[in-house]
């Protein structure tokens, strides 16, 4: 069953755009780099420095792989220091998409 991570940050005040720079750059890197990711969708609100990523995988076996690729690694070190607290890590089902092409 496909697996959905969603991967929320807290930006510190100042810093968002760095944070969704960051974080774009991320999600085009994992998705080209893992045939297992299906696609991925990085979402925001200024106001509260929110910056959230929402990736599909294949199946949660595969998701949990992301964790330990050097992408994933680089990534944390980057933006690490640009954070007010630790990401939020969340994983979920994904039960139905509807999209129209």
């Amino acid at each position: 069953m496909p697996s959905v991570i969603e991967f929320t940050m807290k930006a510190r005040p100042g810093h968002y755009d760095d944070v969704v720079r960051m974080y774009e750059g991320f999600a085009d890197a994992i998705i080209d780099g893992s045939p297992d990711a299906e696609f991925a969708l990085i979402t925001g609100d200024p106001a509260s420095g929110t910056v959230r990523g929402i990736g599909v995988w294949d199946d949660a076996t595969t998701a949990a792989t992301a964790l330990g690729l050097p992408v994933f690694e680089d990534f944390m070190k980057a933006v690490s220091p640009h954070l007010e607290e630790a990401p939020e890590r969340l994983e979920l089902q994904l039960l139905h998409v509807h999209a129209r092409h």
